[in-house]
């Protein structure tokens, strides 16, 4: 990986490295651009796994300090009760959760979306205004407290750490396989896109040339796409990964010899 980074800093120093890069075969070309795929992924991984090694030992405090006191539910002969003062409505981003075991709010037509908690039931409501039930006496007893979910954090420390890290890992694969699979379909896209303007300039220089050329081209964006991953000025980004992108692959046809007349 050494020898990618160092060709990499070459490469971007000089704009007529594309007769360099022409000369690689294709499957080099996208095995160099994998490369930094797989980089970033570990390096996504060890920041996972340290973020987890830290955060995973401090869950029981956490919730411990903000929990409330008299966080409590018990299901007992299939009927919920509740020593938090009722009807308690709590609402975000257009979801709504319900907690009235007293029978005052008996449904959620007021709400477009969300969670009743009643006496005997939980009634969930969607987007489209489809309702499900699930009755308690299919949990049979069960009991949840604030003591409960510290001490179960507490004790489980190394369960919350795999279970976290399995949920990145889970995560990774499909929302990372969608990124490189999106992202290789724009490479194809552009590299056409250039083979049209290398045939406007006179470029000697095929398809498959062309796709050499951007998939070396799309490395840095990778790069400032990755380090602005968090940043709030995306659009900014995206202009510096799309400039960065024109700059070096419109630069390294530039200097390709012409097509005699």
């Amino acid at each position: 990986m050494i020898a990618t980074f160092k060709e990499t800093i070459t490469s971007l120093r000089d704009l007529k490295y594309g007769q360099t890069i022409v000369k690689r075969t294709a499957g080099q070309a996208f095995w160099y651009w994998t490369k930094y795929y797989l980089v970033l992924t570990v390096i996504t991984l060890f920041i996972a796994v340290a973020a987890l090694t830290y955060f995973v030992p401090q869950v029981s405090k956490f919730l411990s300090q903000k929990l409330p006191q008299d966080l409590a539910f018990t299901i007992k002969d299939g009927k919920l009760s509740s020593p938090l003062k009722q009807p308690l409505v709590y609402e975000d981003s257009g979801f709504t959760f319900v907690l009235d075991t007293t029978g005052k709010i008996k449904d959620l037509s007021d709400y477009k979306t969300g969670v009743l908690a009643s006496l005997e039931k939980l009634v969930f409501k969607d987007q489209q205004n489809k309702l499900n039930e699930i009755v308690y006496k299919d949990f049979g007893n069960f009991e949840f407290n604030r003591d409960i979910a510290v001490d179960w954090t507490t004790k489980n420390k190394g369960l919350l750490w795999g279970a976290g890290l399995g949920l990145f890992l889970l995560l990774t694969l499909f929302y990372g396989g969608f990124l490189y699979i999106y992202h290789l379909i724009v490479v194809l896209a552009s590299a056409f896109g250039l083979w049209v303007l290398s045939l406007i300039l006179r470029k000697k220089i095929s398809y498959p040339d062309t796709l050499k050329i951007v998939f070396y081209a799309s490395v840095l964006p990778l790069l400032v796409s990755a380090a602005s991953f968090l940043s709030p000025s995306q659009n900014i980004s995206f202009l510096i990964q799309l400039g960065l992108f024109l700059l070096y692959s419109i630069g390294w046809l530039w200097y390709l010899p012409k097509t005699k007349k």
